[in-house]
């Protein structure tokens, strides 16, 4: 009885290192996934944090450009407004027929004064 009782032991035995290995395994396996999971995370933080750098950058050179184009409307009203009394126009900019300022990008009939 002995006999066999080392035959069932050493089978055990063989089957716990084939467990353990197969442990060892799916651990090295998993690690590598966790890392290549970190990896792939701190990629797209740090991608996300360039897009807010850039859009922050738009965002800045939109404020500027609205500033610069809120000067130069400000500008312009009082140079045509303080310039000119009322009901003189500005022979340059606007519609000999109607009195109209022309846009240089507007394509309607009041632009070439056929209506």
């Amino acid at each position: 009885m002995n006999l066999f009782n080392g035959f069932r032991d050493m089978v055990n035995i063989q089957k716990n290192k084939l467990a353990l290995k197969k442990s060892m395994e799916n651990y090295e396996y998993n690690k590598k996934n966790l890392i290549a999971s970190v990896m792939q995370y701190a990629d797209n933080y740090n991608s996300y944090m360039d897009i807010i750098t850039i859009n922050e950058e738009n965002l800045e050179a939109s404020k500027k450009n609205t500033a610069w184009l809120k000067n130069v409307t400000h500008r312009l009203r009082d140079s045509t407004g303080s310039a000119r009394g009322a009901g003189e126009s500005d022979p340059g900019r606007t519609d000999p027929g109607g009195g109209q300022i022309l846009c240089p990008h507007h394509s309607g009939p009041d632009r070439t004064g056929a209506g």
